[in-house]
């Protein structure tokens, strides 16, 4: 039998309009008081690796992070591009 992935766990939930638990991947109750807490809820939210993200968006893995750790700062551009809800809607990168 094929198991869904995560990704598709929370497009059905989005369908259904129901959250989902965090044990099943449903990140929505994560805090975002930082923007490191920020950048690792979107990606964990995306489905996606450090390195998957980090290639959608153009930077080096260890870039991520980073940002994720709070270590650095991400550019005006990759702030820009984290915050643009769009370009995760019409990615090209699956989730690893």
């Amino acid at each position: 039998m094929h198991q869904p992935t995560i990704d598709t766990l929370a497009r059905l939930a989005k369908a259904l309009s129901v959250p989902l638990p965090p044990w099943l991947g449903g990140f929505d109750s994560l805090p975002e008081r930082t923007f490191a807490e920020k950048v690792h809820k979107i990606r964990l939210c995306m489905g996606m690796t450090k390195r998957s993200f980090a290639k959608h968006l153009g930077v080096d893995e260890q870039t991520v992070r980073h940002w994720e750790l709070n270590d650095q700062n991400p550019s005006r551009r990759s702030i820009a591009l984290i915050e643009n809800k769009s370009i995760w809607e019409h990615r090209d990168t699956q989730p690893e």
